[in-house]
C-alpha cells in the first residue's frame, strides 16, 4: 500500500489500490486455514473439535472484518500518519528496496516515491 500511496500523495488511492491487488490473496489463504480448521471439526476428540471451530472462526473474522474492511477504514481516517516514523528509527533502520521499485535517494539524503508497477494484462 505504502508504494501506492505515496506515488499518488493520497492514502485513499494507496489503500483501495493495495487492497485491490492483495485482496484475492488474503481471502485465498483465509479460505484454505479455515477449511483446514473446520476439518478438525471431524476428530472424535472434543477439545479438538473446540479449537478447530474457534481457529476457523477466528480467521474468517480477521480476513473479512479486520483485514478487509476495518484496516481500510483505520487507514483513512489515519491519512498521512500511518506512515509516520521517528526521525531517529528512521535514521537508525537501513532503507532497503526489496521490490527493485527504483526508490532514488536525494541529495538532502531521503528517497523519491517509487512509481508503482501496472497489474499485467
Amino acid at each position: 500500500m505504502r508504494p501506492w500511496a505515496a506515488a499518488a500523495g493520497l492514502t485513499f488511492i494507496g489503500g483501495s489500490s493495495g487492497l485491490a491487488s492483495t485482496g484475492r490473496v488474503i481471502m485465498s489463504g483465509a479460505s484454505i486455514m479455515i477449511v483446514v480448521f473446520l476439518s478438525f471439526v471431524l476428530s472424535y476428540n472434543r477439545v479438538i473439535k473446540e479449537f478447530g471451530l474457534g481457529l476457523a472462526a477466528a480467521v474468517l473474522v480477521d480476513a473479512t472484518i479486520v483485514r478487509l474492511a476495518l484496516v481500510p477504514a483505520v487507514m483513512e481516517l489515519l491519512g498521512r500518519a500511518n506512515w509516520w516514523l521517528p526521525g531517529w528509527l528512521d535514521r537508525a533502520l537501513p532503507h532497503l528496496d526489496v521490490e527493485g521499485s527504483g526508490g532514488v535517494r536525494d541529495a538532502t539524503g531521503g528517497t523519491t516515491a517509487p512509481q508503482p508497477a501496472g497489474r499485467p494484462s
